[in-house]
């Protein structure tokens, strides 16, 4: 019932607020804001780190001691980035701040993450971008569309097989569409795959300007993340630098994107990570893990989820159905 409650609390609110939170700063006598107030307020907001996590089958935000700070009222919930995370309401998608309060009412019916800004939203089936204030800043028009990074968004106009490039922030193609399968840049660099007659149907990494740096040759490949990206050739698995040396063989059967100097692999249908030089530092015994983000890891035994530190010991108890990763 309180679950309830509050849910009704946080979807009046969204009338009743407008993309500014007027209240959270204080206003001096002459009706202009306190600048040293308003900055310390934006430094505590940027360290304030919430992660999403499932209790009785709806989504809220912990902070990094496991304490409830936004309650479990949302049907799902993305990570936090730049500020905002989005929050699905009666099956549409809006986005809150940290203190649960809506910035941009449910409408739309998908939503991404903010990167340099901006946020991919759908509407009607065709994707664009919003800035933080909910403007639609580049219109629907893809059919599947990525947040911005390195300046850049992979977007997807269809035409049956899918013909995918990159645009910049105005909403223009500097990568034209033509990849049948595309990952986001990160590091300078971007996967992508080309599908046809001349192709070989391998994965390759084209750079900011569409040049085939590292040509196809990956049955499958992730992006660059500190300086290191999976790879699988000729069916083994590693890792690769930005010259496609194999720098860490692995034996695993899968493996994962580094972050924060740590990837997961899995041994068996167990999980347990790996550092940058390939050494196992936290052992096989998790069902289901994510990546390392603000120094924890959200991890599953018997589909029940709590976080590690990068010891491998919990930090935030098993108690959760679900549990992502923090985010600021």
């Amino acid at each position: 019932m309180k679950y309830a409650l509050l849910f009704f609390v946080w979807f009046v609110m969204l009338s009743s607020c407008g993309s500014d939170d007027s209240d959270d700063s204080e206003m001096l006598k002459d009706g202009s804001a306190n600048d040293s107030n308003l900055v310390n307020e934006s430094l505590a907001d940027s360290l304030f780190v919430l992660a999403p996590v499932l209790l009785e089958n709806q989504w809220g935000y912990i902070d990094k001691s496991g304490n409830v700070i936004i309650t479990p009222t949302f049907e799902q919930a993305r990570f936090f980035s730049e500020g905002l995370a989005a929050v699905k309401v009666n099956n549409k998608w809006g986005f809150t701040n940290k203190k649960g309060f809506a910035s941009i009412a449910p409408q739309f019916d998908s939503a991404l993450w903010f990167s340099e800004g901006l946020a991919p939203v759908e509407i009607d089936g065709l994707w664009g971008y919003i800035d933080k204030t909910g403007v639609l800043i580049i219109s629907q028009q893809f059919v599947s569309a990525f947040p911005f990074s390195d300046g850049l968004a992979r977007v997807d106009i269809g035409n049956g097989n899918g013909k995918w490039g990159y645009i910049n922030r105005n909403g223009t193609f500097v990568i034209a569409p033509q990849f049948a399968r595309a990952l986001s840049f990160s590091e300078g660099l971007a996967p992508v795959k080309v599908e046809g007659q001349n192709s070989n149907d391998k994965w390759g990494f084209v750079d900011e300007a569409g040049n085939m740096l590292i040509p196809q040759q990956f049955e499958a490949v992730s992006q660059f993340s500190e300086g290191l990206a999976v790879a699988v050739k000729d069916n083994r698995r590693g890792y690769i630098d930005k010259s496609a040396n194999i720098v860490i063989t692995i034996r695993f059967s899968e493996n994962r994107d580094f972050s924060e100097r740590l990837a997961a692999v899995a041994n068996n249908n167990r999980w347990g990570y790996i550092d940058d030089t390939g050494r196992m530092v936290i052992s096989f015994r998790f069902d289901e893990v994510d990546v390392f983000s603000k120094g924890l890891a959200a991890v599953s035994i018997e589909d029940v989820w709590g976080y590690i530190d990068k010891s491998g010991s919990f930090v935030i108890r098993r108690q959760f159905e679900r549990a992502g990763k923090f985010g600021n």
